[in-house]
């Protein structure tokens, strides 16, 4: 008998930690007023798991004006307190951001415009920063800067380890005049809210600043989108690296991925998520150190018209990404890779009948993961969007099959380092026809041609090839599996 109660009791208690170890998962979206649209750019965990997102949007109504929103939720989705401040004269913008600073309070960043004044190609776009309570009842300090003279969209915002405040945007100059019209601009203000430096960096094709990071040094790295042109091969990730200041030290590109953010999976370990733009899209993740070295470059092509807009390393070392899925109606897309950028699984969740996404995401303290986005609702427009899944990826834990896709087999070839010195390697990830790998000059002049067999890293010897660009052509019969840019730096 006492074995047996024993048992039992083992049984209950074993069956109350399961319960308890279960991180809870909702999908909900947060209307606004109707016609405006609203967006999940950042989500901040407080305590309690408890959570903080901002908000932000206009209507196509210029009369109806815009709306910043401050929300805070429970581990349910449920609003606990919401402050939506409307102003018939200004339109914000909806892809505002957030960081939580050392004592606690928040900073909020967006931007906004004035109606009223003519002329879009001068911008008129003001950036502002709030420093709030996280009750939302004081405003620390507010900092306004330069309305009305460029067209600013908010990026990213953080407390700097010195205990400043770092923050990015996007600026455009004059659409009608400039030929390259948009630079990157950085702020650095005081903890309370004072300009320290003012840079914009001006780098040729720079469009959208996409990733802030601090260094260990007390410097930044950008990451920035852009090209001369909206194709495969105008468009490229911009990695820029700052001083602490915020002046330019030196940038590199990436290319074969675009609109690609930035986070860090370890010492010297970088991860860009973004797209391999062509006929057809697909996602994509690449490790690099921070000289710009691969590590790893995976293009997830058995999955379709998907963006990764963010990578971060999750707690057990894989690789969790998010965007949108486009192949029939827009969807949130989440997937997971294990630390090399395999495929683990990949889920799509589709709120309604139309544009629905994923921007960005955290792991929760309860083991979940709280992913941000927007979506839109068939009566209420486009609404701010938050969906907590399990660590799996499953809104329903019970039923996790739901919204599983097939998993993709990675690119068939990867090829790095770039830049190269004496050597450049090809990593051949699926069998089938044997595969030619060319080496061309920038003229197009064909300088080296080996065959490959067979699934494994093959060498190409670069000793004796004078300093420049060149093209590494691979092929499998007559048909061309990849194209790329390589630079060579000899030793």
């Amino acid at each position: 008998m006492i074995k047996k109660l024993f048992f039992c009791s083992f049984l209950v208690l074993s069956l109350v930690d399961f319960c308890l170890a279960q991180p809870t998962t909702f999908s909900i979206n947060y209307p606004d007023t109707g016609r405006f649209s609203g967006h999940i750019k950042k989500i901040i965990e407080l305590e309690n798991e408890e959570y903080f997102f901002p908000s932000a949007g206009s209507s196509l109504f210029i009369n109806e004006g815009g709306y910043h929103r401050f929300t805070k939720i429970n581990n349910q989705g449920e609003i606990i307190l919401d402050n939506l401040q409307h102003d018939p004269n200004r339109r914000f913008y909806a892809f505002c951001n957030a960081a939580r600073c050392s004592d606690g309070n928040l900073l909020v960043l967006n931007t906004r415009s004035q109606f009223g004044l003519e002329g879009i190609a001068a911008g008129r776009n003001q950036i502002f920063v709030l420093k709030i309570s996280p009750d939302f009842s004081d405003t620390l300090w507010s900092y306004y800067h330069h309305d009305s003279l460029w067209f600013d969209t908010p990026g990213y915002i953080m407390e700097t380890s010195d205990g400043s405040i770092a923050l990015t945007a996007t600026r455009a100059i004059d659409f009608e005049f400039e030929e390259d019209p948009f630079d990157v601009v950085f702020l650095k203000l005081s903890a309370e809210g004072e300009l320290l430096n003012e840079n914009v960096i001006d780098i040729e094709f720079v469009e959208v600043t996409n990733g802030f990071l601090e260094r260990e040094d007390g410097g930044f790295i950008l990451c920035n989108a852009g090209g001369p042109d909206f194709t495969a091969s105008g468009l490229s990730v911009i990695i820029v690296n700052l001083d602490s200041d915020g002046d330019l030290e030196s940038s590199f590109n990436v290319f074969q991925l675009f609109e690609g953010d930035i986070s860090r999976y370890g010492p010297n370990k970088l991860l860009i998520a973004g797209y391999k733009f062509g006929s057809i899209v697909h996602p994509k993740i690449i490790m690099i150190d921070d000289n710009g070295g691969l590590i790893f470059n995976k293009t997830y092509s058995g999955i379709i018209n998907t963006d990764n807009y963010i990578a971060r390393r999750v707690s057990d070392g894989g690789i969790i990404a998010v965007g949108i899925n486009t192949t029939t109606v827009n969807a949130g897309y989440i997937m997971k890779t294990d630390s090399l950028g395999n495929m683990l699984w990949a889920k799509e969740y589709d709120f309604g009948p139309s544009s629905d996404f994923f921007l960005d995401f955290i792991e929760t303290s309860d083991g979940g993961l709280l992913v941000a986005g927007a979506c839109n609702a068939v009566l209420s427009g486009q609404d701010a969007w938050a969906v907590k899944l399990d660590a799996n990826g499953c809104l329903d834990p019970q039923d996790c099959e739901v919204g599983v896709r097939d998993m993709p087999l990675p690119d068939a070839v990867t090829i790095y380092p770039n830049p190269a010195q004496d050597w450049l390697k090809i990593d051949i990830e699926q069998n089938g026809k044997p595969y030619t790998a060319q080496l061309l000059d920038a003229t197009g002049r064909l300088i080296q041609n080996e065959q490959f067999s067979g699934i494994g890293t093959h060498t190409l010897n670069l000793s004796g090839l004078a300093k420049g660009i060149y093209y590494c052509r691979v092929m499998q019969g007559i048909e061309v599996v990849v194209v790329e840019k390589v630079v060579v730096t000899p030793l």
